[in-house]
């Protein structure tokens, strides 16, 4: 009937006008990025009816784009790193060689070899002198030793003592060319080993940079994307302030339609449901009958085939307060659309909420089945003992439920009215 009063009164044509008004204010306002195109770098699109943008990279970036991107996914240079692998293996040889050399005997092959390249040049040396003494005459020459222990000759005790200090040197000198040599193949050992793992990471890293160059060219492609986006916000300042004027338009368009129906609307406020409407009749030319006064009483009909939803939500209150509303889902019994089975009739925390006490939390939810009469009364039929039910009404129009629930739970006396509102 709602629907009647408002096509007669114009009421309904006023609302949809206004609605159109708002909904073209609201296109007005929404932001809205610019396409671009003719940029060196791509264009970009955007499709507003399903949320989606796209942007182009220019053919000179996208060949750029994929002769990196190529060169990345094209594998990596294998003989290069057998290659790294190689002076890595033999870095790390050499180095080991170092590590396990044997100072003491490396020092001795050295000093052997020096006392061989000497001896010549030393037995010259010493045939030189014997020479010289004899033909001096001081072969036999010789004079005591400050240590005792006989006589020695002075010129062959200080060649033996020069031989002696010589002999002493050469022996440190060959143990630290033994040491330095030790070092040397270690630090050339690592210096290859560390050679050799760069050369074979050379070719991953190469191939990583070639993917960064190739994202950095994709990167370029938003750029027009970006100026797309710059430009819808530098326009939605306009944007907004043309909506505003839709919708003031819109606004005063419909104060003036409605002050256009509010004269028929109110002459309808009276006709509503349990509402007389009273006409006096009169004529100037004869009486219309025994009485010029007739009333008609309105009530409004709603045909009911079943319930529209059967999802509600419910709103219990008890004990002058209210209760926890709760979501309420109807499930019909068989093909019937006058029975409903209801999983809780008062609230599945009802009897918590009565006591304060959450050990009851999902106890005694008063389950149930809705009986729908033909003239819109219900009966509430509990499933338990203590359920002792209810009645209430249905209104087929607003497809609401109210109901009192009686109770032989608690041992006072009380009743819980429910209403069910569909969602």
């Amino acid at each position: 009937m709602g629907s009647a009063i408002g096509a007669i009164s114009g009421v309904t044509g006023v609302g949809k006008k206004a609605k159109r008004g708002y909904e073209a204010a609201g296109d007005q306002a929404q932001y809205k990025p610019w396409d671009v195109t003719g940029s060196y770098f791509g264009d970009a699109d955007f499709d507003y009816a399903n949320n989606k943008a796209n942007y182009n990279l220019s053919p000179e970036l996208k060949q750029l784009r994929d002769l990196f991107m190529n060169q990345a996914l094209g594998g990596v240079d294998e003989e290069a790193i057998a290659q790294g692998d190689f002076f890595k293996k033999t870095g790390y040889d050499m180095f080991n060689q170092g590590l396990n050399t044997d100072i003491t005997k490396e020092g001795g092959d050295y000093y052997n070899q020096l006392q061989e390249i000497m001896a010549p040049g030393r037995a010259k040396n010493e045939q030189r002198l014997a020479n010289n003494l004899f033909a001096s005459g001081r072969m036999g020459a010789g004079s005591a030793a400050y240590e005792g222990g006989g006589y020695v000759n002075p010129e062959r005790l200080e060649y033996l003592t020069a031989m002696n200090r010589e002999d002493n040197q050469m022996a440190f000198d060959a143990q630290s060319r033994a040491r330095q040599e030790r070092l040397n193949d270690m630090q050339t050992g690592m210096g290859y080993y560390g050679m050799g793992n760069n050369m074979r990471l050379d070719p991953y890293n190469d191939m990583y940079k070639m993917f960064a160059y190739g994202s950095d060219i994709e990167k370029m492609g938003q750029v027009p994307l970006n100026m797309g986006q710059s430009l819808g916000s530098a326009a939605q300042s306009g944007n907004q302030a043309m909506a505003q004027m839709y919708g003031m338009g819109a606004q005063a368009r419909l104060g003036s339609d409605l002050a256009g129906a509010g004269m028929f609307t109110q002459l309808l406020g009276a006709i509503v449901e349990g509402k007389t409407l009273v006409l006096n009749l009169g004529s100037a030319d004869f009486e219309v009958g025994s009485s010029n006064q007739y009333s008609l009483t309105f009530v409004q009909f709603c045909p009911f085939n079943g319930l529209e939803t059967t999802s509600y939500t419910a709103y219990p209150s008890a004990f002058d307060d209210d209760a926890p509303e709760f979501p309420v889902t109807l499930v019909p019994v068989g093909d019937s659309v006058n029975e409903y089975t209801i999983a809780s009739g008062w609230g599945p925390n009802f009897v918590t909420w009565a006591t304060g006490n959450p050990a009851y939390d999902g106890l005694y939810q008063y389950s149930g089945t809705i009986v729908i009469n033909d003239d819109f009364t219900i009966d509430f039929v509990g499933d338990d003992a203590w359920a002792t039910g209810g009645s209430g009404e249905f209104s087929p129009c607003t497809q609401e439920f109210s109901y009192t629930l009686q109770q032989g739970l608690f041992t006072s006396s009380f009743t819980t009215d429910v209403v069910l509102i569909p969602n």
